[in-house]
């Protein structure tokens, strides 16, 4: 998809940034054209790992859905009609 500066609809936005980015890395190894965006450098990417890592470490994350909380049970009397 090609865009060039025309406006994007937002359920392909992240789709057409991470194209053009790509389009950025293959020039610049290709060729040495400069990006668009300039590229992070060493110290901003290590500042951001760190803070991603410290965003896993206090996470909050819930264990897995119990749907069955006292287990499943074995149903006796089915209506099978009803079921359909």
């Amino acid at each position: 998809m090609d865009t060039r500066d025309a406006q994007v609809p937002d359920a392909q936005r992240a789709v057409v940034k991470l194209r053009r980015l790509a389009l950025d890395v293959v020039r610049h190894v290709a060729d040495g054209t400069a990006p668009r965006v300039p590229f992070a450098g060493l110290a901003e990417s290590v500042a951001t790992q760190r803070l991603l890592n410290d965003i896993e470490t206090t996470a909050r994350s819930t264990g897995p859905a119990r749907y069955f909380p006292q287990g499943r049970t074995p149903v006796t009397e089915v209506d099978w009609e009803r079921l359909g």
